[in-house]
């Protein structure tokens, strides 16, 4: 009786041993998984194929879907100048189409957000200055912030208003380009210890990486074309 009597008091001990297990394993599970979520953002893992990209930057997938509304978007803003716009065509970017993605397929094509064109009076073809700071930082289009495009815009504004010439090396020497460690996100521009000449864009842009589209060149002769091409390859990198 009293060995039966040990049984029974020790199942429920046993029992209860396991329910503490599961709660360990389970709150460590979730301890594991809220410190991932957590991580610096510099030591988020990369995408899958793309390992320079920042896992968070794959979240977000373009929410123009049709020609309707891309086609809205060429009424409602100045994309490009007339003497290209034959050559520029607006696309939606299918479902599993990520900013950072490189062309796989004809035309040849890069990315552009619409706030860039909306905002800050971006047209194509760029400028030879926007060519060659794109050069400089080795950067697609849509791989650098929009309010680092908004200081590079303002620094031509101001350089036309005041009729000089507009530098790279004028502009470097205010603005240096903040990285990080790879993976990356968007890059940005931070204003040197002299300090930026102008302050950060004060629109919100809380949803611009979703606003994005792809922009196709088509029937462009690498060769004879100077607006997108020079000497047969690209004026700045497309992906």
């Amino acid at each position: 009786m009293a060995r039966e009597s040990g049984a029974r008091s020790s199942a429920p001990a046993k029992s209860k041993g396991k329910v503490r297990g599961k709660a360990v394993a389970t709150g460590t599970a979730v301890a594991e998984k809220k410190k991932a979520k957590n991580l610096p953002k510099d030591l988020v893992p990369g995408v899958p194929d793309y390992n320079w990209v920042r896992r968070d930057v794959g979240e977000f997938q373009g929410v123009f879907k049709s020609f309707l509304e891309i086609n809205a978007i060429q009424r409602m803003h100045r994309i490009c100048e007339s003497s290209v716009s034959k050559f520029v065509r607006l696309e939606p970017c299918r479902p599993d189409e990520r900013v950072y993605m490189g062309s796989s397929s004809e035309p040849p094509h890069f990315y552009g957000y619409q706030c860039l064109f909306r905002d800050l009076g971006v047209c194509l073809p760029f400028t030879q200055f926007e060519c060659d700071f794109l050069n400089f930082i080795n950067s697609a289009p849509c791989q650098l912030h929009p309010n680092s495009w908004g200081f590079f815009r303002a620094f031509q504004v101001l350089c036309s208003t005041l009729g000089i010439e507009v530098s790279l090396s004028v502009f470097l020497h205010f603005y240096q380009l903040k990285m990080g460690v790879p993976p990356y996100g968007l890059m940005s521009l931070n204003g040197r210890k002299a300090g930026g000449l102008f302050s950060l864009y004060s629109q919100s842009y809380k949803n611009f990486k979703q606003e994005f589209f792809r922009v196709a060149l088509v029937g462009v002769d690498l060769l004879e074309d100077g607006a997108f091409y020079f000497g047969g390859l690209p004026k700045f990198p497309f992906y």
